[in-house]
């Protein structure tokens, strides 16, 4: 096997379900290549580096808010970080939560699920019904 590919030869079309087989088959390879032209991935204008510019206001904003919290000690002037609106939850998994193949039960993950949605939802609403 060398780096050089090389052509294979078209599929010799013979009846009319290998026409369209061949159509299906087109068809999907455009909707896969409109699919991987519009997906966000390292390509993509929106996941390009910050610039210098947008360096420089973060470095900004993350100074004032070391000021602020060295001044005082109270964030209540400054916007809530990541770190405010983070949730960590960690489960012990028994033998009864999980099959015959030693898989988890789909029931278990969703009452998880669920019970962290629960949580989301509560936490962001906060005194709202």
């Amino acid at each position: 096997l060398g780096k050089v590919g090389k052509a294979i030869p078209g599929l010799k079309v013979e009846t009319d379900d290998d026409a369209q087989r061949q159509a299906l088959a087109e068809q999907h390879a455009n909707i896969r290549r409109q699919r991987a032209a519009n997906t966000v991935q390292m390509h993509a204008p929106a996941s390009t580096p910050p610039n210098m510019e947008d360096l420089e206001s973060l470095h900004q904003l993350h100074q004032m808010r070391e000021k602020h919290l060295m001044v005082d000690g109270n964030s209540s002037d400054i916007p809530p970080s990541v770190k405010d609106f983070t949730f960590q939850s960690s489960t012990i998994i028994f033998p009864e939560s999980r099959n015959v193949h030693s898989k988890l039960f789909g029931g278990f993950v969703m009452v998880e699920s669920q019970s962290l949605a629960q949580y989301c939802a509560t936490f962001f609403a906060k005194d709202k019904p």
